[in-house]
């Protein structure tokens, strides 16, 4: 299965202080962009474990754990038997707020529902996308937004 996972693009970043907790809290005004990674996900049964490669390295460190993590997570909650090989191929510049870690790993979980033929509900994806990271629940409605990034 191939697909594809496009990046976000802040186009207004408001910080206001929180005069109780002191706390810098972040709002921005996001929307997706057609610029995106191409992932291929493959199912297979003869390994003991998923398989996450990226076939460039235009890649931040902290991606690949996002991936990982994803995997982890999903296969942790909904305990289904087959492994998956995810090879990532980066367009979208890393470590540049342009969600990119955060989208791939809202793809890959996508995929991965489907080619276990997991029925997720809304809930369900959302509780595994918050989990993954704070970034990834937005590429699951992937629409224009207000993004709380303190929440």
């Amino acid at each position: 299965m191939i697909v594809t996972a496009n990046a976000r693009l802040s186009i207004s970043v408001k910080t206001t202080l929180n005069p109780l907790t002191n706390a810098l809290e972040i709002k921005s005004v996001v929307l997706p962009i057609e610029f995106s990674d191409t992932i291929t996900i493959d199912g297979f049964n003869t390994a003991f474990m998923d398989i996450v490669h990226y076939t460039n390295k235009a890649l931040h460190v902290k991606e690949k754990r996002i991936i990982d993590e994803a995997l982890i997570k999903m296969r942790d909650k909904f305990d289904y038997k087959q492994n998956f090989s995810v090879k990532i191929h980066k367009n979208i510049p890393t470590g540049h707020g342009l969600g990119s870690g955060a989208s791939d790993a809202t793809s890959v979980i996508k995929a991965v529902a489907h080619l276990a033929k997991l029925k997720l509900t809304p809930e369900q994806y959302y509780d595994l996308a918050v989990n993954v990271g704070k970034d990834v629940p937005y590429f699951l409605v992937n629409k224009p937004a207000v993004y709380n990034l303190n929440k």
